[in-house]
């Protein structure tokens, strides 16, 4: 591309650790440099470097760039720690939107991002950064042309060395956290500092190093969100509370036999789950939220795959839970084979099919959790609050069988 100038390899190691010092001796850890393929020409002026201005909200402090518009959402805020013992974190679905509307490219990825948890003490968490030694992450060109928005998505509740924390990615094959995190109340918001001028970068589409010229400078901030990290509480060995919200599965047949290697042979598995409200509030609660999670026979969990889907948005039940009442939601699935692999799977009500491969005779763990994601409209008209939180029962154990 000719208006790329072609970069020498940079020392990506050197680049962090001098970002990092700068931001310590500033009174913030931050993060530094990593990105994902776009172009910018080289020739672009800087207009303008933005300013910061503090503006007091009821509830959060709200640092506004001018040109720069951000904004954090979450589709829950209500986290139950995870069991320590299991590979299972409590992922943190949050959305942070940055909007160009200045007259310049600007840079923008995890790297950009430094994210600020406040504790109940109302003080702000030391930040943390490790390195991510299975990611090989290189510094990649992502821009944001004027006029258009980047989104960011990750994070997660987990165990580390005995300590709980929230962490996100970086950039550059490293991560954040916040360490010996504790059942609570916190404030989550990102700031966004990208220092503009010439950034060298890989380039996805060309695969070679490229120098990016006249990019401006970007600073700005989210609101801050709240967080609410819960203690599950165990009611009995298929049912859990999670912040006065009892979530039971149901499952009478724990041995399943396999089925013949045959078209259309199947056995097929009774799984239900049942949401009991114990608060004091009317909540409404989404089936397709609901999903399946299994953990194999050496105790890490498997990934689900999937096919197909309908409308993810439109005509859902969505069932007001009264105070002291329950609804169930049917999750029935089947064990199958397809292409000589034994299949574990179920259709959902958006028409797609999602299913979990590779299974063989043994000892698995399965439960039903609840994960909140967009907003979808429901068939009937909508009154009382819908639940915010991240739910799940307990595992349970089934075995495989073979015919």
């Amino acid at each position: 591309m000719s208006h790329f100038v072609k970069a020498k390899p940079i020392d990506v190691i050197k680049h962090f650790a001098l970002f990092l010092l700068a931001l310590i001796i500033s009174g913030v850890m931050a993060l530094s440099h990593v990105s994902a393929g776009a172009t910018a020409p080289s020739d672009i002026g800087i207009t303008r470097v933005t300013e910061l201005k503090s503006v007091d909200l009821p509830d959060s402090k709200t640092v506004e760039g001018e040109g720069i518009s951000m904004n954090i959402s979450v589709p829950y805020f209500i986290l139950p720690i995870p069991e320590k013992k299991l590979d299972i974190s409590s992922p943190l679905s949050f959305v942070v939107s940055i909007a160009n509307n200045t007259q310049n490219f600007i840079r923008a990825d995890n790297d950009t991002l430094i994210p600020e948890l406040v504790g109940q003490d109302g003080r702000s968490l030391p930040l943390q950064i490790s390195r991510d030694r299975q990611s090989k992450m290189r510094n990649l060109c992502w821009l944001v042309e004027p006029g258009t928005t980047r989104l960011f998505r990750s994070g997660g509740l987990a165990w580390n060395n005995n300590k709980l924390q929230l962490r996100g990615d970086a950039g550059l094959g490293y991560f954040w956290y916040f360490d010996e995190l504790k059942p609570g109340e916190y404030q989550l918001r990102f700031i966004y500092d990208s220092p503009g001028g010439k950034v060298s970068c890989y380039d996805v589409e060309t695969q070679k190093l490229m120098t990016v010229k006249g990019l401006g400078k970007g600073e700005g901030a989210t609101n801050f969100i709240p967080i609410r990290v819960v203690q599950p509480v165990s009611i009995n060995s298929n049912t859990l509370e999670i912040d006065g919200i009892r979530f039971e599965l149901f499952m009478p047949e724990r041995v399943l036999t396999i089925p013949s290697n045959q078209p259309n042979a199947a056995t097929f598995v009774k799984l239900a789950l049942r949401i009991t409200n114990k608060t004091v509030t009317s909540l409404r609660f989404q089936q397709l939220n609901t999903t399946l999670q299994i953990l194999g026979q050496d105790g890490k969990k498997l990934r689900w795959k999937g096919r197909g889907g309908g409308n993810l948005l439109a005509g859902y039940n969505c069932p007001l839970v009264e105070p002291g009442e329950n609804v169930t939601f049917s999750l029935d699935a089947k064990l199958f084979w397809e292409n000589n692999l034994l299949l574990l799977g179920r259709s959902e009500r958006s028409g797609g099919f999602i299913y979990f491969d590779e299974f063989k005779p043994g000892k698995y763990q399965i439960r039903i959790g609840y994960n909140p994601g967009a907003e979808v409209s429901c068939t009937q008209e909508l009154s009382g609050d819908t639940w915010k939180g991240l739910g799940a029962t307990p595992f349970v154990g089934f075995n495989l069988v073979e015919h």
